[in-house]
């Protein structure tokens, strides 16, 4: 390799380094974290019902399971009993599995809850197994097609998702249906069972857009429709509006618009979204507050590090090096 052009890739190297996408700022202090992970906790032994799911979930997510499985055996002891707040229950213990030993035995329950066609908590059922990617076995298919086909279609939306999740992409157009249904509680949650895809055809997510532009504002609906079509978006496209339209749901006054839009905005979210959500650390509602922390961890997680001193003594040093091996063999 000739000396001109080994300088040049090691200040091209240098160049990429020093670049902002490389070496953004992260404004997550230790000691911004220690508070969030405090008010994660706080919430998880403080609250109650979902608000403490949402909390240990959380928890379990950015891998601080310490306690949880405790707390939530002394929760199944109490509740196991009580229908739909023990799917949170064993939501939780499912999430918390070491195995998948372990966790078949709380998908199972779950499964159960789900198939007992009397039973008081089918819908929270469908809507965990959804959102926990549930991949049904072969004699759980036909079940779960049945139900699909369910006049209560906020029910049958979680259930064409747990078809996709089963392999069944036909689902999927039919879940796209849903998006312009006439109940909004059925927009809401169809958009919602959607987040929970992890890709979805052109089609269906131009149906996604389409339904989320033509939802008026103020409906339930519109921050889902909206976060999900964020969510969903290639990666490779801007979706700078809706994350805008998002972001401006952080102000409203309906819990569940606010939570979605942070929920969304943890997995969406950069450092540029981080001073709207801290700001959420004092709000009134114990589940916001437990949310923004979450997100804005996971938004630390997701952003590029600074570099420090000695990271920089590396680099100089690796570029000195390069340009000294180039001259050496130029000399030769």
């Amino acid at each position: 390799m000739r000396f001109s052009s080994l300088v040049f890739t090691a200040l091209l190297t240098l160049l990429f380094l020093m670049s902002p996408a490389y070496s953004e700022k992260v404004v997550v202090t230790d000691e911004l974290r220690t508070h969030c992970v405090e008010i994660l906790r706080t919430t998880m032994d403080e609250e109650e019902e979902w608000v403490k799911v949402h909390a240990a979930e959380h928890l379990l997510t950015l891998r601080y399971p310490k306690g949880i499985v405790e707390e939530f055996k002394k929760e199944l002891d109490l509740y196991e009993n009580t229908p739909k707040y023990r799917i949170g229950i064993w939501r939780t213990l499912a999430k918390a599995a070491k195995n998948e030993t372990e966790r078949a035995v709380w998908t199972h329950k779950i499964f159960a809850a789900f198939s007992d066609l009397d039973g008081e908590d089918r819908l929270h059922a469908a809507e965990t197994l959804a959102k926990i990617y549930y991949v049904a076995k072969d004699t759980e298919i036909p079940l779960m097609k049945q139900e699909a086909e369910s006049e209560d279609t906020v029910f049958a939306a979680f259930v064409q998702c747990m078809l996709v999740h089963a392999g069944e992409r036909k689902y999927e157009s039919k879940l796209a249906a849903l998006l312009s249904a006439e109940e909004v509680r059925t927009r809401q949650c169809a958009a919602y069972a959607m987040r929970f895809i992890d890709s979805v055809s052109p089609a269906t997510y131009q149906t996604l857009l389409e339904a989320a532009e033509k939802e008026k504002a103020g409906t339930l609906a519109k921050p889902y429709l909206n976060g999900a079509a964020l969510v969903l978006a290639n990666p490779k496209d801007a979706g700078q509006s809706l994350k805008e339209k998002q972001i401006a749901f952080l102000g409203s006054d309906v819990k569940s618009d606010k939570y979605e839009s942070i929920s969304v905005l943890a997995l969406r979210g950069d450092s540029n979204d981080l001073p709207a959500l801290i700001a959420l650390l004092d709000d009134p509602e114990a589940d916001i507050r437990q949310c923004a922390a979450y997100a804005i961890l996971r938004i630390e997680r997701r952003a590029a590090h600074p570099l420090h001193i000695l990271d920089w003594a590396a680099i100089v040093g690796y570029a000195g090096l390069m340009i000294g091996v180039g001259w050496y063999y130029s000399r030769r």
